[in-house]
């Protein structure tokens, strides 16, 4: 956020990035990372959290077998997964 202000860089929120893990048995979100550090960030620099995005497993498989792109736009398509705040 700094880095940002010092460039000038306009602040439009934060993505909350590898926000827990859905699980794949109960589709619970599971907190793996602990919590209330985007929200903290987001409170100290008066911006809104934009997005929170899950861990998803399957994107990095299909990664290994190069067919993330159609996975991403899947996972994105279906809503579960990936939720606007």
């Amino acid at each position: 956020m700094t880095f940002s202000e010092k460039l000038n860089v306009p602040i439009i929120g934060l993505v909350d990035n590898m926000h827990g893990l859905i699980c794949p048995h109960c589709d619970k979100p599971i907190d793996v990372f602990g919590s209330g550090g985007v929200e903290k960030a987001s409170k100290d620099f008066n911006v809104p959290i934009l997005a929170r995005l899950p861990i998803e497993p399957k994107i990095a498989e299909m990664e290994d077998k190069a067919r993330w792109f159609r996975t991403i736009l899947n996972i994105a398509r279906n809503g579960r997964r990936i939720s606007k705040t």
